[in-house]
């Protein structure tokens, strides 16, 4: 060889070497990245295994194609629907005017992968006949807090908000739909099986810095669900009242998703999340059942309840019709030519003329009773059951009502009543009783042409007889019936048993026994309220007072103070909400329960000369408002905030009356109060009058 031949060869055996070093450096730092990607990864995965006990599967590192090696971080599939997800370990994300940025370079590439990976699997479950709405792409950044927000349609996390973010989506699809899902896209995306690149590439990916700068668990720690729950508590109640009225507890989804014929109940103390359970049972069955009647007694619950829902599942919101069943009842019979005319005055002159007539001076005058008591008689137990002879009420067990009556005095409540009608016919008006009675006898004549898939009652403790009775001819005879309610929480006069409305819950009854909304301490001064009383339940018996509830966490605040005036009390109300906000308690949190109109009123007319913005319950609808909510304690049921003031004095005061209405009126009295306390979920203040 010659001497210019071997330089020639010493050359190319250098570049050689040089360029072997050059891929050796670059394949280091490919081989370091991959691991972190890795440890990322298993850190993330190993958080959502533990979803596994709410019903939840995870495929982990799964190829786009059977042929492609090109690879998908993780796909969650479950109750919620299914989330295509893309895990970073990037030291400087950023997102600007909705672009994502990775230190100063454009990551539109890694965007438009994830939106293609999501197509992909959206086209995979579109033979499935899965919504394109439930498939769902998210970018979880492992180590970068507070990133939670959303890029086009692409979720942007960091590691420790995918799951709540997860669980909150709330059950969508039915356990056996998820294990189908899960079997398709377990076949259509093999598992990576690792196999090497060639040794051909020079692309390096970008350098990242060690896992351990990111993220403060070790990547190999596995996650609990006792801890992951209690994480997503903590979630939970970091967000607006608002969003903390929709969380469902992991522990109630088999509530949602429960299947089976016949009308079912869900039922249990305060707190404890009926109206949650029922609202996820909503969507869960708009989705399969659809369309769905949400309703109650409280007027105003309705358009609450349907602010809430269309934050939590917009997709299905067309399908949900949120009304209260009087208004329902009063449209149904408009569309059919039939509409009463409702006059509550002449009402009230009807029940007097027939007090005037058949009550004043007789045996009832002399049982001590107020005389609005026979109103209620006729109201509650007469009307709101139905009843149009007099030998079924003389038989009846006046189910909530104390006062023992004779058959001399049943007999003239009977005159009473039917003077009342007589009056009201003659004046060519109606009573609310009469919207319900109608509205059955409507629909029993000429049933509903487009019948509701299910039909969901909140509050029903509140409902009358009649009233039930309609809503399970709504529901096919109670076959698609949910009734949502807890006799303790019976702020009206009377009652009545399922048993009286021809409805058997047997077997399908659910009881929740764990308080999710009230801290400790405020639960505990609840409870003392009505530990002594006893209450009707709608499934028939007495139950006590106090029950078996357990709180969820600890802690509270209660607050309690005395005054010698209505005006002294108001003050004082007002002068803490004053130092809540000082402390940095924004007003959206805050509710005053009053139990009058006019005591709703002199609140509002006091914050805003406070300077304290205020909204009156009756016109919130579920949409964040920053402003301290005011109304009557009716007008609170179902909803909870996070501090609430009850300022007002004891209706009744031992003295007045026999020894039952007093006790059938106190009870009342502390139900009322109990439920005005049991809105609070972190501090209580509770006013009274000396």
């Amino acid at each position: 060889m010659s001497p210019t031949s071997a330089r020639r060869e010493a050359e190319l055996a250098e570049l050689r070497a040089s360029a072997l070093r050059e891929r050796y450096l670059q394949e280091r730092q490919r081989a370091q990245n991959f691991r972190v990607a890795d440890r990322t990864e298993t850190e993330v995965l190993s958080r959502l295994q533990a979803m596994e006990a709410w019903g939840w599967t995870v495929l982990a590192d799964r190829r786009w194609s059977r042929r492609s090696r090109a690879n998908i971080d993780l796909i969650l599939i479950g109750p919620g629907g299914v989330i295509v997800i893309d895990v970073k370990c990037w030291a400087e994300p950023d997102i600007v005017d909705g672009t994502l940025y990775r230190g100063q370079e454009n990551a539109r590439d890694d965007v438009d992968k994830l939106l293609h990976v999501t197509e992909l699997v959206t086209d995979a479950l579109a033979e499935f006949g899965l919504a394109p709405a439930e498939v769902n792409p998210a970018m979880v950044f492992v180590g970068q807090r507070g990133t939670n927000t959303m890029l086009g349609r692409i979720h942007v996390l960091d590691e420790r908000e995918l799951v709540p973010w997860a669980h909150a989506r709330g059950p969508r699809l039915a356990a056996d739909k998820v294990d189908q899902l899960v079997t398709l896209l377990a076949d259509r995306f093999p598992a990576y099986d690792g196999e090497p690149d060639e040794l051909v590439s020079t692309v390096v990916p970008e350098p990242v810095l060690p896992i351990s700068r990111h993220s403060e668990a070790a990547p190999d720690s596995l996650f609990d669900v006792a801890a992951l729950t209690d994480a997503i508590l903590a979630h939970a109640r970091m967000q607006s009242i608002e969003d903390w009225m929709t969380f469902l507890h992991p522990e109630q989804i088999r509530l949602v998703r429960r299947a089976g014929p016949g009308p079912a109940r869900i039922r249990g103390a305060a707190g404890t999340g009926k109206t949650v359970v029922a609202l996820h049972r909503a969507a869960y069955l708009a989705e399969t059942s659809g369309p769905v009647l949400f309703t109650s007694f409280v007027k105003t619950l309705s358009p609450v309840m349907r602010g809430l829902y269309s934050r939590m599942a917009p997709a299905t919101i067309d399908q949900l019709e949120f009304v209260n069943l009087h208004a329902w009842a009063r449209q149904l019979l408009a569309s059919r030519g039939n509409a009463p005319r409702i006059d509550a005055y002449k009402a009230r002159a009807a029940y007097t003329r027939a007090w005037n007539t058949h009550g004043r001076g007789s045996a009832l005058a002399q049982l001590g009773v107020p005389w609005e008591y026979w109103r209620d008689e006729i109201d509650y137990v007469i009307k709101g059951r139905g009843i149009t002879s007099f030998a079924d009420y003389a038989s009846l067990s006046r189910v909530g009502r104390r006062t023992a009556l004779q058959p001399v005095h049943r007999e003239i409540v009977w005159n009473m009543y039917a003077e009342y009608e007589h009056t009201l016919r003659a004046s060519g008006v109606a009573d609310f009783n009469d919207l319900l009675s109608l509205a059955l006898a409507e629909v029993r004549e000429r049933p509903l042409q487009r019948p509701y898939g299910a039909v969901i009652a909140d509050e029903v403790q509140d409902l009358n007889c009649q009233g039930v009775r309609l809503l399970a001819e709504l529901s096919g005879g109670g076959e698609r019936l949910l009734l949502v309610g807890d006799g303790q929480q019976q702020i009206y006069p009377g009652g009545f048993t399922l048993a009286e409305a021809g409805l058997s819950v047997a077997g399908r009854s659910a009881v929740l026994r764990t308080n999710y909304r009230n801290a400790a301490e405020i639960l505990d001064v609840a409870h003392r309220v009505v530990a002594d009383d006893e209450f009707a339940d709608l499934e028939g018996g007495t139950e006590h007072g106090h029950r078996d509830v357990q709180p969820n966490r600890q802690g509270g605040r209660v607050l309690r103070q005395r005054a010698t005036s209505v005006e002294e009390l108001r003050a004082l109300a007002i002068e803490h909400i004053r130092a809540l906000a000082a402390s940095g308690e924004s007003p959206a949190g805050m509710a005053v329960l009053c139990r009058t109109n006019s005591e709703v009123d002199a609140f509002m007319t006091g914050l805003a000369r406070a300077g304290i913005r205020a909204m009156k319950l009756a016109d919130y609808t579920g949409e964040p408002a920053d402003a301290v909510k005011v109304g009557t304690v009716q007008r609170a049921k179902g909803l909870e905030f996070k501090h609430v003031v009850c300022a007002f004095r004891a209706v009744l005061r031992p003295g007045a009356g026999s020894a039952e209405i007093q006790r059938e009126e106190i009870e009342r009295d502390n139900r009322t109060l109990f439920v005005a306390m049991t809105r609070a979920r972190d501090s209580l203040w509770h006013g009274d009058v000396a």
